[in-house]
C-alpha cells in the first residue's frame, strides 16, 4: 500500500448516488468545502425506481434543464387502474418525469461537482477517525483507485452509501420499524414502443404493473410479482406477455398493449430484485449523519426514493448551516434532521407496504378506491398524496374507511361478519404501528423474513408472530429492546397529526405537533414557497414528443 496520505474539508460524503449528491451540490452551496466519495468507477444501472413526482427539487438542484434535455417526456397525467378502478387523472401543475438512474446519477454527480464539491469516483471507505475522549467522528479514511490510503478529517461524515451502509456499520447505527417486501421487481427497457406521456400503474388481482417513457427514446415496463413467482419473469417475452394479457389500455386514448408492443424492441436483459429489507435506521450522531437509503428504505411500489432523497437533503442542509458555529449544536441540529425525516417518511412507509402486499387486494381496500374512483377532486388527491404535496394520513382518513365499511355493509357483498373482521384487522394493524411509533422495536443481527427474536432461521412461530412479522417487521408490545442508557430515542413516526407527539428537541413547533400535514418540518425548509418553480422550463419547452437496479441511492 502506497503512502497515506491527509487532507481536510468541512464535510466529508460518502456515496455518490441521488441523496449523495443532492447533499454535497447544496452543502458547497453553502460555502462549505466538500468531499464526495463514491465506490464506483462511473455511475451505472442500479435497482431503483425511476419515477419523480416533484419536479421542483430538480429545478431547485439546478438541474432540470439538463434532465429535460435527454429526452424523459414530462408526464402531465397518470393512469392508474388499482382492480377495476379507474383512478387516472390529468395533474399538469405537477407533471412526473422517469429518467434512467445511469443517467440521472451522472448528471446529479455532475452538479456536484460544479456546485464546488471534490468529487472522487473509486473510493472504498475503510474506517472512521473518531476523538479519544467522546468518540465523535471527526473525519474518515478511504483507498483511492491507485491504492492509496489517504485519511481525511471533516466536522461532518455524511453516510448516503445506501441500504448496505459501510458509515452505518461502522457507527453501529441500528434498524428499527424493520419489514420486507413481499413482491420482487422485474423491469426491462424497450425502444420502438410509441408511448404516450403518461406513467402506468395497474394491479388486476394478483398482478402489479407499471410502465413509463423515460430518457433517450426508452420506455420502461415493470412487472412486481410474488417473491417465490418473479424468477420465472425474466425469460425472454414474458414481461411483454403479461402486460399484453393482464394490463388495462394506457392512456387517455386508450393505447392497447398489442398495438403498442407491436414493433417494440428489448434494449438489454431484464434486470431483476427479489428478497430486500425495508427499515428505518438511527441516522445521527455525533459528528456523522446518514442519508437517503443508507437512513430510510421504503417498498419500492409508490416509487417514492428520489424525491424523498432529494428533498431530505435539501432539509439536512437547512439545519446544519445556522448549526454550524459549534460541534454541540452541529450534533443537535442532525438529531433534530432525523427526527423530522421519520415523521416525513413513515405515513408513506406504512402505505407502501400495504400497496405492495402479495395477492389480491383486499375487499376493504377495493370499496375504499371505488369511492375514490367516484370523484374527480379524490382521485386528484390521490395524486397530490404521491407527489407529497397532500397528508397521506389525511387523505386516507379513519373516515373515509368507515364511509367504505358501512358502504359494503349496506350493499351485501360479502357477509357482515367478514367485513367486521376485515375492519377489525384494519385497525390492529393501525394500532400496532401507533405503538411501535412510541416504541421502536430494534433489530438485532438483521433477522431474516419469518425470524424473529429468539428463533432460529426457519422457525416460523405462531401465526400470530407470522401476522406481526408482516406488519411490524417483527414488533410485538412489550418485546421491544429499549434504548440504551443516555440514548435520544428517534421520533415517534406517527406523522399527520396521528396522535402521537413527536419526540423531538424543542425548536418550535413542527407540523406534526399541530396536526397538519406530513410532519414535514416546515420551519426548517427555506424552499417550500416555492410549488411550482419546477415546471416553469417544461411549460416554456412545450409541449413533449409523446415518444423522444437497486436502491434509490
Amino acid at each position: 500500500m502506497r503512502e497515506a496520505t491527509r487532507e481536510r474539508f468541512d464535510v466529508a460524503v460518502v456515496g455518490g448516488r441521488v441523496a449523495g449528491s443532492s447533499a454535497a451540490a447544496h452543502l458547497a452551496r453553502a460555502g462549505l468545502s466538500v468531499l464526495l466519495l463514491e465506490r464506483a468507477d462511473s455511475p451505472g444501472e442500479i435497482l431503483s425506481t425511476h419515477t419523480m413526482q416533484d419536479l421542483d427539487c430538480l429545478d431547485r438542484l439546478g438541474v432540470l434543464e439538463r434532465v429535460l434535455a435527454t429526452g424523459p417526456p414530462p408526464m402531465p397525467r397518470s393512469t392508474l387502474w388499482m382492480d377495476d378502478c379507474d383512478l387516472s387523472v390529468g395533474h399538469p401543475e405537477q407533471p412526473w418525469l422517469s429518467v434512467r438512474r445511469a443517467t440521472l446519477d451522472g448528471l446529479l454527480l455532475e452538479t456536484a461537482r460544479r456546485a464546488g464539491a471534490e468529487v472522487r469516483l473509486g473510493c472504498k471507505v475503510t474506517g472512521l477517525l473518531r476523538d479519544g475522549r467522546d468518540e465523535r467522528v471527526h473525519g474518515l479514511r478511504y483507498t483511492g483507485p491507485d491504492g492509496r490510503e489517504v485519511t481525511v478529517s471533516s466536522r461532518l461524515v455524511v453516510g448516503a452509501d445506501g441500504r448496505s451502509s459501510t458509515v452505518a456499520k461502522l457507527t453501529g447505527a441500528r434498524k428499527y420499524h424493520q419489514s420486507w417486501n413481499e413482491r420482487g421487481a422485474v423491469w426491462r427497457y424497450f425502444e420502438g414502443l410509441p408511448a404516450p406521456p403518461e406513467f402506468f400503474f395497474c394491479r388486476r388481482g394478483d398482478d402489479l404493473l407499471l410502465a413509463a417513457p423515460c430518457d433517450r427514446g426508452r420506455v420502461l415496463l415493470a412487472v412486481q410479482p410474488a417473491v417465490e413467482d418473479a424468477s420465472r419473469y425474466r425469460a425472454d417475452g414474458e414481461i411483454e406477455r403479461t402486460f399484453r394479457r393482464a394490463a388495462r389500455p394506457w392512456g387517455r386514448d386508450g393505447h392497447e398493449w398489442s398495438d403498442l408492443l407491436a414493433h417494440a424492441e428489448p434494449d438489454g436483459a431484464a434486470r431483476m430484485v427479489l428478497r430486500y429489507a425495508c427499515f428505518f435506521r438511527e441516522s445521527a450522531g455525533p459528528g456523522w449523519v446518514l442519508l437517503g437509503d443508507a437512513g430510510h428504505v421504503k417498498d419500492v411500489v409508490t416509487g417514492q426514493g428520489i424525491c424523498d432523497a432529494m428533498r431530505h437533503a435539501e432539509r439536512l442542509t437547512a439545519r446544519v448551516m445556522p448549526a454550524w458555529r459549534s460541534d454541540r449544536a452541529l450534533d443537535a441540529a442532525t438529531r433534530t434532521w432525523w427526527h423530522a425525516r421519520d415523521r416525513d417518511a413513515a405515513p408513506m412507509y406504512w402505505l407502501s407496504q400495504d400497496m405492495g402486499r402479495a395477492g389480491v387486494s383486499p375487499a376493504l381496500f377495493g370499496s375504499f378506491f371505488q369511492r375514490i374512483a367516484a370523484s374527480e377532486r379524490r382521485k386528484l388527491r390521490l395524486q397530490e398524496v404521491l407527489g407529497r404535496r397532500y397528508p397521506v394520513r389525511r387523505f386516507i382518513a379513519p373516515y373515509r374507511f368507515a364511509a367504505a365499511i358501512a358502504a359494503r355493509l349496506r350493499s351485501g357483498a360479502a357477509p357482515a361478519g367478514a367485513t367486521l373482521r376485515e375492519a377489525g384487522a384494519l385497525v390492529r394493524t393501525e394500532a400496532l404501528r401507533r405503538w411501535a411509533a412510541v416504541r421502536p422495536h430494534y433489530e438485532q443481527g438483521g433477522a431474516r423474513p419469518g425470524q424473529r427474536d429468539g428463533r432460529r432461521a426457519g422457525q416460523q412461530g405462531s401465526p400470530r408472530d407470522r401476522r406481526q412479522d408482516g406488519r411490524l417487521g417483527g414488533t410485538e408490545p412489550g418485546r421491544e429492546e429499549r434504548a440504551r442508557p443516555g440514548e435520544r430515542r428517534p421520533a415517534r413516526t406517527g406523522g399527520d397529526g396521528g396522535g402521537s407527539r413527536a419526540a423531538v428537541p424543542a425548536a418550535g413547533k413542527t407540523t406534526a405537533q399541530k396536526g397538519g400535514g406530513d410532519g414535514d418540518d416546515r420551519g426548517a425548509d427555506p424552499y417550500r414557497a416555492a410549488r411550482t418553480g419546477g415546471v416553469r422550463a417544461h411549460r416554456a419547452a412545450g409541449p413533449a414528443s409523446p415518444v423522444a437496479e437497486g436502491s434509490d441511492e
